[in-house]
């Protein structure tokens, strides 16, 4: 295989944010790239907002700018997907359970939306979108949804120590080009590794491929064992035997 041309740059100051985290990018087929993620004084915080730039044809980053806010509650977690329809949707995570200080945000029980921008990312609309006819999806946690070969939209998820499951768990969640109906698929759990041989916390944050065969997916998961973890399905992401 030819070996890539990897460069490293910065979108913006280091010094512009004390805390930014979960970097989602998407190209545009003018060569424009937008970058999305979430910043604010820390993980979880009450003004963590999810900001986005715009990088230009020529190698120029815009001064980032505010996509979803949530006022004095915190906004996390931004995963984009591109229809290729016109529309780029991007997913995020806001709220707690009522152990949570009041404006801040829980990994283990937060409510999930997404919002959608109809220019290439250059602007956002101010709707904040629930996921239709699925109250238990969550759309992305952290990594890319993909289209698969059926015409389906994969999106890769997971869960942190619930009361359904006291441990990480992930799952995958099946919608179409935009957006409008969704399916939660059964939690994928994981919490002994033969290799280590002891018992973990689960896994959480999936990634997805589909190979040259239809319906085949691959997924690989971090782990709670201190290994990377997969799984493999052959029914488009629905069972993962």
């Amino acid at each position: 295989f030819p070996v890539p041309t990897v460069e490293s740059e910065y979108i913006m100051s280091s010094e512009q944010f004390q805390y930014s985290h979960v970097c989602s990018l998407s190209e545009k087929d003018d060569g424009r790239i937008v970058a999305s993620f979430q910043a604010g004084s820390g993980e979880k915080h009450p003004d963590s907002k999810i900001w986005y730039s715009v990088r230009n044809q020529t190698g120029s980053w815009a001064p980032v700018k505010v996509a979803v806010s949530g006022g004095n509650v915190c906004v996390m977690n931004s995963v984009q997907y591109d229809n290729g329809e016109g529309k780029l949707f991007l997913m995020f995570h806001s709220g707690g359970d009522i152990l949570t200080k009041k404006g801040y945000c829980s990994t283990h029980s937060w409510d999930s939306y997404y919002t959608v921008s109809y220019d290439g990312g250059l602007t956002w609309e101010p709707e904040w979108y629930e996921y239709n006819g699925c109250p238990d999806c969550l759309g992305s946690v952290k990594n890319n949804c993909i289209k698969m070969s059926n015409g389906e939209v994969l999106c890769p998820t997971s869960t942190e120590a619930t009361l359904r499951v006291g441990y990480w768990a992930a799952h995958f969640e099946t919608t179409n080009a935009n957006f409008t109906e969704w399916e939660r698929h059964k939690e994928i759990l994981f919490n002994w590794s033969e290799e280590k041989q002891k018992a973990c916390m689960g896994i959480i944050q999936p990634t997805v491929v589909e190979t040259s065969k239809k319906g085949e997916m691959f997924a690989f998961f971090r782990s709670g064992c201190g290994i990377l973890a997969q799984a493999r399905s052959t029914d488009y992401g629905r069972t993962w035997p």
